[in-house]
């Protein structure tokens, strides 16, 4: 550590070294550590400890801040603190030897602000998903050039296995990347870097790029109280198939006492049998029960055709009379077409959740209609929801909903996730002039989201019938020991 005259550093074969530490030897230009790693400290004085009685389950090797130092080896292992950093001059390592982290839970990698050099590389398909540079997913290859970069491969194939731990390595330089990632394109970039300024206190970078050739950041569990790892046992049901509900427990006790007879209306059945009286016996058996209409949720948007001379407020579209009475006219425009009308080539647009189609009448994506009438708005939009969100539609694997309709100008959504998933998702209509061609504006159409023309129902909700009825019991204790 600050050996500034040091000019050369040799580990003769057969040595044996625990930890490693090179800083601050500025004219130091080659240090060559050809040892083996030692795992066991002293136990007092000059007695060497064993395996069983002093052991450690890594060592540490880290080189760091030498201006003039322009090669490192080492043949070393077990290694879970490995630094080569802030050598300005560093054009090569060897690091041929170095397996993995050994028995330590967690390791700290670190390879940057060197000068070490590829020549090339490319970046490939990483499949269906692209991953970002510097994941171990990230497919593609560097010519290592003479850098030796190639002698860290096994270790760290080892590392980028164990969550639990801190890495960025990176070329200083790659001099050309070509990018063939996405399909029938090739792009060349040149002379990418990778970050400098390294310092002790410095955190470890995450702001990845071509250069990287492998960055992690350790897993964090979440422990919220809702997290995968803090849920206990959990047992549903939904869509009642029974004209009774009673819980019998371990016991041998009924909950309630007496079996609850459904009504058939979801929303008053989920407040009956989620009374305080049964969620108290529940608790006292470490069980929380509840009970929601949240099930084969469903939603509408009823379209509205207002007349030239309207005035009343009749859907969502326009919310005062005031805005009612400025938005409608009787007259025709200069083609002689209402003007409060609406044309083939005007658009409506639904969003359920995150699902959403934009459409016209005339498009083939709209289904080719012929006629501005309500019925055919209605089969425009389920025309280009089958198209996309459809089984073979183009974005399927995202569908939440599907669209049913009789051409009767009410658009029936109804959603694919039966449980209470598909509870209470946005729905959103509008309508919008998108051609100027024609006199015509569209601002004869309105629409009722929901039951009422109140935004406050303008998402999904649950069938009215049991079936909407959602029962759950979940355990109070968490861990296996709780939940068996």
């Amino acid at each position: 550590n600050g050996t500034t005259d040091l000019t050369s550093l040799t580990v003769a074969s057969g040595s044996k070294i625990g930890n490693i530490l090179v800083t601050g030897a500025n004219n130091l230009a080659v240090a060559d550590f050809d040892h083996t790693t030692n795992l066991n400290n002293k136990i007092s004085g000059t007695t060497a400890g064993t395996s069983s009685n002093s052991a450690n389950k890594s060592v540490s090797f880290q080189v760091y801040d030498n201006t003039a130092l322009t090669t490192v080896h080492s043949t070393g292992d077990d290694v879970s603190t490995l630094t080569i950093a802030g050598n300005d001059s560093m054009t090569s390592v060897d690091f041929t030897g170095l397996k993995d982290q050994g028995t330590a839970t967690s390791a700290t990698v670190v390879v940057y602000d060197n000068d070490l050099t590829a020549p090339t590389a490319s970046n490939t398909s990483d499949g269906d998903t692209d991953r970002a540079d510097g994941l171990a997913t990230d497919l593609g290859a560097f010519d290592v050039g003479t850098s030796g970069m190639k002698t860290l491969a096994t270790y760290l194939g080892n590392v980028d296995g164990d969550a639990d731990n801190t890495v960025f390595v990176t070329f200083d330089t790659v001099a050309s990347e070509v990018d063939t990632e996405t399909s029938g394109t090739s792009t060349t970039t040149l002379n990418i870097t990778g970050p400098t300024g390294y310092t002790t206190s410095a955190a470890v970078p995450t702001s990845t790029n071509q250069a990287t050739v492998l960055a992690m950041t350790p897993a964090t569990a979440n422990t919220a109280a809702g997290a995968k790892d803090a849920i206990a046992a959990r047992v549903g049901w939904h869509g009642a198939a029974s004209a009774v509900v009673q819980f019998r427990t371990s016991e041998g006790s009924n909950i309630p006492t007496s079996a609850y007879t459904l009504t058939g209306n979801e929303a008053i059945d989920a407040a009956a049998i989620a009374s305080t009286a049964n969620k108290d016996l529940f608790s006292a058996i470490g069980v929380t029960l509840d009970a929601k209409a949240t099930g084969y949720s469903y939603g509408t948007v009823s379209l509205i055709s207002l007349g030239g001379t309207d005035t009343a407020i009749a859907g969502e579209r326009y919310t005062t009379t005031a805005a009612v009475t400025a938005a409608t006219t009787d007259t025709n425009g200069g083609d002689g077409l209402p003007v409060f009308s609406t044309s083939m080539s005007d658009t409506f647009t639904l969003a359920v959740g995150g699902n959403s189609v934009t459409v016209s009448l005339a498009g083939t994506y709209g289904g080719t209609q012929t006629v501005s009438t309500l019925a055919a708005i209605e089969s425009a939009i389920q025309s280009a929801w089958t198209i996309t969100y459809g089984k073979s539609g183009t974005a399927s694997s995202s569908a939440i909903a599907t669209i049913l309709g009789t051409a009767d100008g009410v658009i029936d959504i109804q959603m694919l996730q039966k449980d209470s998933g598909g509870h209470g998702k946005a729905v959103t209509f509008s309508v919008a002039n998108a051609s100027s061609a024609t006199s015509e504006t569209t601002a004869n159409i309105d629409y009722v989201i929901g039951a009422t023309k109140e935004s406050g129902d303008n998402s999904t909700v649950a069938t009215t019938n049991a079936a909407g009825l959602i029962i759950s019991l979940t355990s109070n204790g968490v861990g296996d020991a709780d939940n068996t």
